[in-house]
């Protein structure tokens, strides 16, 4: 019996146990892929008016799908749910893209080893994900939605001038801001310091 480890033995084993069971998920999951779910909500639809995309399950990846003009939910979670992926998908005139909420109060829908991953959505009236009952060990990226309107906290309002073009509004809003605090508040950059700034986006140019 050999007791010495390679390097080899090691990766290899690294690898069995971090691919392995994400290839026996995606071999037992359920796929819906390349469908589109309207309801029938119209543009100044209110609330949950429009219905229901679809009822999530454990094991479903859902991929590649189009949600428009559906109510509280074009994906809602309803009971314990396990493995969900939702990947891939547009939506558009939505009261919210994701809800959880339990059909059953004895039976909380708690959301579990989940992910939520290249979605956008325009015209969401209340807000794009609402996740709740102690979900857990989720991932959610590259999400992004639109929206004329939003609900946030007093200390995340700043009130713009009349006379600010909103084109150059936005870019003091983020670019900026986010530059000069990593500078000032992060870095402590003395005035006269030389640095070195990797990346010159929006946020490193300022």
């Amino acid at each position: 019996m050999r007791t010495h480890v390679t390097r080899r033995d090691f990766l290899t084993t690294a690898l069995s146990v971090s691919v392995l069971p994400r290839l026996a998920h995606a071999q037992t999951a359920t796929s819906i892929n390349g469908r589109t779910f309207r309801g029938t909500r119209t543009a100044t639809g209110t609330r949950g008016e429009g219905g229901e995309g679809l009822r999530a399950k454990s094991d479903v990846v859902i991929r590649n799908c189009q949600f428009l003009d559906l109510g509280n939910g074009a994906v809602r979670v309803n009971t314990p749910t396990n493995g969900l992926v939702i990947e891939d998908c547009k939506a558009s005139n939505l009261y919210r893209f994701l809800e959880d909420t339990s059909s059953d109060k004895a039976n909380p829908a708690i959301l579990s080893n989940f992910a939520v991953r290249r979605i956008t959505a325009r015209e969401i009236d209340r807000g794009m994900i609402r996740i709740r009952y102690g979900s857990h060990d989720g991932v959610i990226e590259d999400v992004a939605a639109f929206a004329e309107y939003a609900v946030v906290d007093q200390s995340q309002v700043v009130p713009v001038p009349a006379d600010m073009p909103l084109d150059r509004a936005a870019l003091l809003a983020c670019g900026v801001i986010t530059g000069l605090g990593a500078v000032v508040n992060t870095a402590h950059v003395a005035p006269g310091s030389s640095v070195v700034v990797i990346g010159t986006g929006g946020v490193g140019l300022n």
